[in-house]
């Protein structure tokens, strides 16, 4: 399965979508012998920040958007 890159902002910046993503990393034998775990950081862009659906989607389109100046 390919990754959506969408999905994926939306796990790092949902706390909610991130603590579904650490479970089922720590699930994962291969990914708990590589450390990877997805914890990251602790700045949230959801409902309990006080951000909107709208809010956050907003944020993943711009995110999505960006690209190297130097390109």
């Amino acid at each position: 399965m390919l990754p959506d890159p969408a999905e994926s902002l939306r796990a790092l910046i949902d706390r909610r979508l991130r603590e579904r993503v650490v479970e089922a990393n720590h699930a994962d034998e291969d990914l708990r012998k590589a450390n990877v775990e997805g914890v990251g950081h602790e700045y949230w862009v959801d409902g309990k920040a006080g951000f909107s659906p709208r809010e956050q989607d907003a944020l993943i389109h711009y995110l999505l958007t960006l690209h190297d100046a130097d390109e």
